[in-house]
């Protein structure tokens, strides 16, 4: 088949909405199954009917993705992971898509003629990123939905992958997979499939103590729906080759709608070109009908954040276009066609034969003797007319050509079942095409054995500071090993830090951005300049940095923060063995999920107001100005929790930081039992007169074994106890 120059992917919830979006003009969909998709409350499909949906789309000539887009605990990976893949796998899925690094290594380890899409969810942000997944194995990036038209250029023109982005739907406040606002305030984890969407609630901007929003302008961390209709040829020309479609949780008729829309245009611009491409008003107006929340705007494409993106209002209720949702229907209920060729034979004497040719496959199946005609022969007509019915088939006649000798006879019921049998031996020759064989013999991983110090070992303790005038209260303490330096707030040169630190006999390392985009050559200070030679290490929050960092063939070590996720053995051996010194604890897993992975190469935060969303957008530009001031905002939610708000304008994202700190200094038998390589302490919005308080109950505690009582009043243990489902 040849490869489109673009591909329309849509989203298919339910197999019904696979149906219908198939049958409106999308050439692949993405689709979840039972286990580890991150639409876990979508109508997901059983084995059965998801087999049915491999078959359907192949018998059309598209293609299907299965969602294992989620992190997998330990026990998922070693246990459940493989045959769930394998049923599909030799049935034909065409790819799956996969954000965790330990499901990327099982698949291409295990399943190595199976498709790898990076999700979404892995941030991919520019070309190192996208270098790295290819180096891997990966066929295709999905990329972050917050990148330019410039930026997926750079991709294109870089790295020899294939670009899938989204188009059209719902767009997320955070950069996916770095949200865990859902998570921590109810449990609920977005990389697990669950989240709750927080985003879409109304909030208060407070600053200076004072609400600054209007009461009428409260959903602050909402985004309005991204249609982009009217720049698919600038999207089309920046290299994208996959149109997503975002909408597993909406109905059939959505998907649908929306397909024939975009089918309609990307047709016009491939046929046309752009100085022939017009969209119609009564095709936007449609889509706006099918679904919008609060009008549309056009994504990222070409702003890096706006106002205007934002709903800010509350979403009104809108009638449904009952017209139009009707008029859908029809793409589930009436399937599409496949075109076939057919030649009867029907000689005396001979048993009767139809040739059927769809595309390059022929097959060819007998039925009964023909006998002559003891009284009224067979008419042709009639004959054409039995052979034509193909029924509940996915196949119609584009022409039969009959050849039959004069004065004979078959009843109507062998000719029937003569086409009957070969209509089936044509699906069943086009579907072999698609089956694999799995020749290898999975064996289950049971895990690493950790080699675990002893409890009584004094413990590495270092301390992130996201603030210049936390350093000297840090450095008294020489119970401290190491002091991780937000990249945020370095202005002056990167040696008069390293120096303070190393006169107090600590390690001094680097903490990357959140967020890698162009920043080697945008901000005023290039990390060639911060990466020298005396630095003890870098701390790196994305795989934009690592391909970077590796690029600079930096020699000291290099540390991944626990959002570049690590939830279960494979992906923690991943980057051990890819000259990580070693990583930081996922902070979703509970003790007892921290034990059956192992720390022994991990470092534990045990103290912080932990990011719980990173952002393109801003929340001062969006309720003030862009102004390039670090602003200090809080949001309050409906139960009245503060949200802290920082705006690091240098690399032009935003964080929001959890209510409460995470504390656990009640949790020292248990963590001293998990024997993590370091433990960490994370400082961002304190008051600087309450830093040496604090690191003075945690080196009580942790470093000489005493009862501590601390005063704390609002904290949380985040997930130490209570995990994620």
């Amino acid at each position: 088949m040849n490869k489109k120059k673009v591909e329309l992917l849509a989203p298919a919830g339910s197999f019904e909405g696979m149906k219908a979006a198939i049958n409106a003009g999308a050439d692949a969909v993405y689709i979840g199954g039972l286990l580890f998709g991150a639409r876990a409350y979508a109508n997901n499909l059983d084995t059965q009917t998801l087999k049915e949906a491999i078959d359907y789309v192949h018998i059309h000539g598209k293609s299907l993705y299965l969602t294992v887009n989620t992190l997998l605990k330990n026990e998922e990976l070693n246990e459940q992971l493989y045959d769930y893949i394998k049923e599909y796998y030799e049935y034909g899925l065409d790819a799956v898509i996969v954000q965790d690094m330990g499901v990327f290594q099982f698949i291409k380890e295990n399943f190595p003629n199976l498709a790898i899409h990076a999700s979404t969810q892995m941030s991919i942000c520019g070309v190192e990123g996208a270098k790295l997944l290819k180096e891997l194995g990966a066929q295709r990036v999905v990329t972050a939905r917050e990148l330019s038209l410039n930026e997926l250029k750079e991709i294109h023109d870089q790295v020899d992958i294939e670009i899938e982005s989204f188009v059209h739907g719902a767009l997320c406040y955070c950069y996916s997979g770095q949200c865990l606002l859902s998570s921590f305030i109810g449990g609920r984890s977005g990389n697990r499939g669950r989240c709750a969407q927080p985003c879409r609630l109304p909030y208060k901007v407070m600053k200076d103590n004072k609400q600054i929003n209007s009461n009428k302008e409260t959903y602050v961390l909402s985004p309005k729906d991204m249609c982009t209709i009217d720049i698919l040829p600038d999207i089309i020309e920046a290299g994208v080759y996959s149109f997503k479609i975002e909408g597993r949780m909406k109905k059939p008729e959505y998907a649908a709608g929306v397909v024939r829309i975009y089918r309609k245009y990307i047709d016009l611009y491939l046929e046309k070109g752009r100085n022939g491409y017009y969209v119609e008003e009564t095709d936007r107006k449609e889509l706006e009908d099918i679904f919008n929340r609060c009008g549309f705007n056009q994504g990222y494409y070409k702003v890096h954040n706006d106002r205007n993106m934002i709903t800010l209002k509350e979403p009104v209720k809108r009638t449904r276009n009952e017209a139009l949702y009707e008029e859908l229907t029809k793409y589930i209920e009436n399937e599409s066609k496949e075109k076939i060729k057919g030649r009867l034979t029907l000689l005396q004497n001979t048993p009767a034969k139809l040739e059927l040719e769809f595309k390059h496959i022929k097959v060819t199946t007998t039925g009964n003797v023909v006998e002559a005609a003891m009284k009224q022969p067979m008419d042709k007509d009639r004959i054409e007319k039995q052979i034509l019915k193909t029924g509940n088939t996915p196949f119609v006649f584009e022409s039969l050509e009959i050849c039959m000798e004069d004065s004979i006879f078959l009843p109507i019921q062998s000719l029937n079942e003569l086409r009957r049998v070969a209509l089936e031996n044509l699906q069943k020759q086009i579907l072999s095409e698609f089956r694999r064989e799995n020749s290898l013999n999975y064996k289950k991983e049971l895990g690493q054995e950790n080699q675990k110090r002893s409890m009584d070992e004094k413990p590495i303790l270092n301390v992130y500071i996201e603030k210049e005038e936390y350093l000297k209260e840090v450095l008294r303490f020489s119970e401290v090993d190491g002091v991780y330096l937000d990249i945020n707030f370095i202005d002056k040169p990167m040696d008069y830090y390293i120096d303070l630190c190393h006169k107090s006999n600590k390690k001094c390392i680097l903490s990357l951005p959140h967020i890698f985009r162009n920043t080697k050559k945008t901000t005023f200070q290039p990390y060639e300049s911060l990466l020298v030679s005396n630095l003890d290490g870098v701390l790196i929050k994305n795989y934009e940095e690592y391909q970077y960092i590796q690029s600079l063939g930096f020699k000291k070590d290099i540390i991944i923060d626990y959002n570049v996720y690590t939830f279960n053995d494979k992906a923690h051996e991943f980057w051990i063995k890819n000259n990580i010194a070693y990583d930081t604890a996922p902070v979703e897993l509970n003790d007892k999920e921290l034990l059956n992975r192992g720390l022994n190469e991990s470092e534990l935060i045990i103290y912080g107001h932990l990011p719980v969303m990173v952002s393109a957008q801003c929340i001062h530009k969006t309720i003030e100005k862009c102004d390039k001031k670090d602003i200090k905002l809080y949001l309050k939610d409906r139960m009245n929790k503060q949200f802290y708000v920082r705006n690091h304008c240098k690399y032009c994202y935003n964080v929001i930081y959890n209510c409460e700190p995470l504390v656990l200094l009640d949790n020292k038998k248990e963590i001293k039992a998990l024997t993590p390589k370091s433990l960490r302490l994370h400082f961002t919005m304190e008051d600087t007169k309450d830093i040496a308080k604090i690191m003075q109950w945690y080196i009580d505690c942790y470093i000489y074994d005493k009862s501590v009582k601390h005063d704390f009043t609002a904290f949380t243990r985040g997930h130490f106890k209570r995990g994620i489902e």
